[in-house]
C-alpha cells in the first residue's frame, strides 16, 4: 500500500469510532513489530560503540529510540562510508519514518473517531501553534486498512536488518536462553522427609 501524506485544507466533523477486530490486529502487530525493530537499533548500536549489551543498557538507560537513532548515526559515520549508507537506507528514509509515526500515533494517540472522509483519527502531542489563545494539537489520520499495511512493511523490515547488520545469531542466541527466577521470589519450601502423620477426625 502506498504511503500519501496530506495535509487536511478543510475542517471536517468527527463522529464516535470503535476499532474493528482487524484493525485491532493490525495495530497489535504494528506495536509488536516497531518493538523488534528497536532491539535490532539497540543492538546494532552497542555493537558499533564496541560495548557489551549489558554495559549499553547501563550507560543508554530510557534514552528515546531517536536519540538513540542520533548516536548511532554518529558511531555509525565515524567508522565508514559503507556504515553510513547502511544508516542511511535503513533509517534516514520515509518509510521507516512514516512506520514510526503510525506505531506512535496508534500507541500514544487519543481516538478522535472516523471523519467525514471516513478516515480514522488520532489526536496526537504534536504542538502546531496557537489560536486565539488555545493550542492547537495535530491530529493523524488513517484509513482503515493502514494499520495493517504498516505492520506489514515493518515486519519485512525486521530480517533485512537483522542480515544487514549481521545480528541474527546475536539475537537468536538472546532467544535461546533460559529465564532465571526473579530475586524477589519466595524460595520453595523443602519437602519434609517420610509421610505426614494423618490428624484425627
Amino acid at each position: 500500500m502506498p504511503v500519501e501524506v496530506r495535509y487536511a485544507s478543510e475542517p471536517t466533523n468527527v463522529k464516535p469510532y470503535d476499532l474493528s477486530d482487524d484493525e485491532l490486529l493490525g495495530i497489535g502487530r504494528l506495536i509488536r513489530a516497531c518493538a523488534e525493530i528497536e532491539d535490532i537499533i539497540n543492538l546494532h548500536l552497542y555493537k558499533l560503540a564496541e560495548i557489551t549489551e549489558g554495559a549499553g543498557v547501563m550507560l543508554l538507560g530510557r534514552m528515546s529510540t531517536s536519540a538513540r537513532l542520533k548516536l548511532m548515526e554518529a558511531f555509525s559515520t565515524s567508522r565508514s562510508a559503507k556504515a553510513r549508507k547502511m544508516f542511511q537506507e535503513a533509517f534516514d528514509n520515509e518509510h521507516y519514518r512514516h512506520v514510526v509515526r503510525c506505531r506512535n500515533t496508534v500507541a500514544h494517540g487519543l481516538l478522535l473517531g472516523v471523519t467525514e472522509d471516513d478516515l480514522i483519527a488520532f489526536q496526537v502531542q504534536d504542538p502546531q501553534g496557537f489560536e486565539a489563545g488555545t493550542l492547537v494539537l495535530s491530529v493523524n489520520a488513517y484509513d482503515h486498512r493502514a494499520f495493517a499495511a504498516f505492520a506489514t512493511q515493518a515486519e519485512h523490515i525486521i530480517p533485512q536488518l537483522e542480515e544487514g547488520f549481521g545480528l541474527q545469531e546475536s539475537r537468536e542466541t538472546r532467544r535461546a536462553k533460559a529465564l532465571s527466577p526473579h530475586k524477589k521470589s519466595q524460595p520453595k519450601a523443602k519437602q519434609k522427609a517420610g509421610r505426614e502423620r494423618p490428624g484425627r477426625e
